[in-house]
């Protein structure tokens, strides 16, 4: 006879579901016979055809109505009442170590939130769940059908054709301004002219456009606004190297243990990669980052040309974390 049944709730971001997206197999492993998940669109995205989830309870509150913190509360309770156990994952993250303009800790001293902000993401989603003592034991996970798989390994790097090359995957952006990849154009240039062997895909929203490399020639495919979330992250795994700003596809690379570079600007390297194994991840040189905010309107965020500081890397310290990729595992790989 098993625990019975337990609801996860958690509404995020995709980098937010990923960092929980461990719990349905570790909750299965300690003998819950039923495991259920309440979320959204990006959580469904994640939590596809996820074996070991029973049930997703869908609802995408921002296409219906605002919601308020008493709706979602109360909606987990209306739903929970089949459960025998609730693991409730809001402000895990955020308003708990990622702090949010309506918190007082927002606008404290920087140093108060260092002090709160350096537990590692996958940690606080298995302490939360009750299960602090299995910290580190597990990874996220996202599963994909066949048909999923053969339109990435079918279609889009179609079998052989970039079998001998170095691929590297830029992500131009996430989902907010302190999340581009402001380099991308003068580091792909740099990857084309240093490696022969080089092929760039560059991925984003069609609303990061302007920072794509499209035209830097025939060894450079553009996914811009053009391929979902779920493509791309699969995608990811097929790569020797992926380099963007802390966002949802960059912790995918992670999970995948791809080489990946995360270009960390309000979180640090800790939160994202503790348990990454080829990480070559760079904390923003700005002298608030990281910060350990979540910020929308950027209040007394100091700024250039109207963006982050935090965007702004040293292009050099990028190069060699490239370099060294190149020559620790791809060129490694290559030579096996």
């Amino acid at each position: 006879m098993g625990l019975g049944k337990v609801l996860i709730s958690r509404n995020g971001a995709y980098g937010d579901m990923i960092h929980m997206s461990h719990l349905p197999r570790l909750l299965k492993d300690q003998g819950w016979d039923f495991v259920g998940v309440s979320t959204g669109y990006k959580g469904k995205q994640i939590l596809a055809q996820n074996p070991f989830v029973d049930r997703l309870h869908y609802f995408e509150a921002g296409t219906k109505i605002k919601m308020s913190l008493s709706y979602y509360n109360g909606r987990v309770r209306a739903i929970s009442q089949n459960y025998d156990k609730v693991i409730n994952l809001l402000h895990s993250l955020e308003m708990n170590c990622l702090f949010l303009e309506q918190q007082n800790e927002y606008y404290q001293h920087i140093s108060m939130r260092r002090k709160m902000g350096q537990e590692n993401y996958y940690d606080i989603a298995t302490d939360w769940a009750g299960y602090p003592e299995l910290k580190g034991k597990y990874r996220g996970e996202v599963f994909f059908e066949n048909k999923d798989i053969n339109i990435v390994e079918h279609d889009l790097l179609r079998p052989g054709r970039f079998k001998d090359k170095f691929k590297v995957m830029l992500n131009l952006s996430g989902s907010n301004p302190h999340k581009i990849f402001l380099h991308a154009k003068d580091i792909s240039k740099w990857i084309l002219d240093t490696y022969d062997d080089a092929v760039i895909f560059t991925t984003g929203d069609s609303s990061i456009e302007y920072l794509d490399v499209r035209g830097l020639g025939e060894r450079v495919r553009s996914l811009v606004g053009k391929k979902g979330f779920r493509q791309v992250l699969l995608m990811a795994k097929y790569m020797d190297c992926v380099i963007g700003c802390e966002s949802g596809i960059m912790c995918g690379a992670s999970m995948w243990d791809v080489p990946t570079i995360q270009l960390m600007t309000c979180a640090d390297i800790n939160n994202h990669c503790k348990y990454t194994t080829k990480d070559y991840s760079l904390q923003s040189p700005a002298r608030c980052s990281p910060c350990y905010k979540g910020p929308y309107e950027y209040y007394g965020c100091p700024k250039r040309n109207d963006l982050p500081l935090c965007v702004y890397f040293d292009i050099n310290k990028i190069k060699h974390q490239i370099e060294r990729i190149y020559a620790e595992h791809y060129k490694m790989r290559k030579s096996s």
